[in-house]
């Protein structure tokens, strides 16, 4: 049983979104699904969002994030994975003009070749289950 209603989502081309979603949703026993979610946010204490970077968030990503509503989705926290960060301001921009409280970036380097995506290894993940697990007790506190 997962301690506090939470969903963990990904978008992402590379497959590394899926992978860290996995990892950190099956630890806290949280729902996961890819954005967009086939169902609407409801009561959700925190909603974690792993995307592959970019120097601009993806289109899919930010029509989620602005249909956020503030009374059902209280917190959200991005893992961000890649060699490139600038989406990250514009979404939680996007987030916190609609009132959702975004505390909480992980920005997890992954290097790449020219034509070959890398790869995150077993160490970011449990990282960043590390980290999802701190914020989760911060939240029950």
């Amino acid at each position: 049983m997962a301690k506090i209603k939470m969903t963990v989502l990904y978008k992402g081309k590379a497959g590394n979104a899926s992978e860290m979603a996995e990892a950190v949703g099956r630890s806290q026993q949280a729902k996961i699904d890819q954005i967009p979610p086939a169902y609407n946010m409801e009561n959700q204490k925190l909603v974690v969002v792993c995307v592959e970077g970019g120097k601009k968030a993806d289109s899919d990503v930010m029509k989620f994030i602005s249909n956020l509503n503030p009374s059902r989705v209280k917190n959200m926290a991005i893992i961000c994975i890649g060699a490139e960060f600038g989406c990250v301001d514009e979404m939680k921009a996007s987030a916190e003009k609609l009132g959702v409280v975004v505390g909480n970036i992980k920005q997890v380097e992954i290097k790449g070749g020219l034509f070959k995506k890398g790869k995150l290894e077993d160490a970011q993940k449990t990282e960043c289950v590390d980290w999802v697990a701190k914020i989760v007790d911060s939240l029950l506190s």
